[in-house]
């Protein structure tokens, strides 16, 4: 079957070549697209960010406790939380190495947690401070300091995006004078 007048017309169209008259676009398309991706590593963490006395204090059975390592999500806990015939998902980078106690976490054990609902609305809690018969297993500022440890090493990573970002954005405009409308 011969391809239609249409499809041959979609198909010259996508042969055609990149000319030194589109770097100029490219490169500041790019630059912008960096520029958006370097304020994500520096300030995303923040996004994140719960004031405590904004929290939701839950109580409950814990029904099972897992850690899981997913590649889009990266390492993460798992309490899942049984009360007044509720089901909570309560969520977490996984903080176990750093605070051990985590892992002492079983199912039957009665604790209290301040948490926040899921800005994406998903089933699911985030965690920022955990409590098990009085005693503190996982307090609010351990979570608020291990997520500023986790934007200072992201941190200097989108400063060099940035500047990735900034020479794309010189180069763009110096080739958009060279070759493109300001040339004359």
């Amino acid at each position: 079957m011969a391809p239609t007048r249409f499809a041959r017309g979609c198909a010259r169209r996508t042969q055609q070549k990149l000319s030194k008259n589109d770097l100029p676009g490219l490169a500041v398309l790019f630059s912008v697209i960096l520029f958006f991706l370097s304020a994500t590593l520096i300030y995303g963490w923040k996004l994140d960010f719960e004031e405590k006395n904004s929290l939701i204090k839950i109580a409950g059975v814990v029904s099972g406790f897992e850690q899981t390592n997913k590649s889009k999500a990266g390492r993460k806990m798992h309490v899942y939380l049984s009360s007044n015939g509720d089901r909570y998902h309560l969520t977490q980078d996984d903080l176990t190495y750093s605070f051990p106690a985590l892992r002492t976490i079983s199912k039957g054990d009665r604790i209290t947690a301040l948490v926040a609902e899921d800005c994406c609305g998903r089933d699911l809690e985030w965690v920022w401070e955990i409590n098990r018969d009085g005693e503190t297993i996982l307090s609010y500022e351990d979570t608020l300091n291990s997520m500023k440890d986790s934007a200072m090493r992201s941190g200097p990573i989108g400063k060099y995006v940035s500047y990735l970002a900034c020479l794309l954005l010189v180069a763009g405009l110096g080739l958009r004078i060279k070759y493109g409308v300001w040339s004359s």
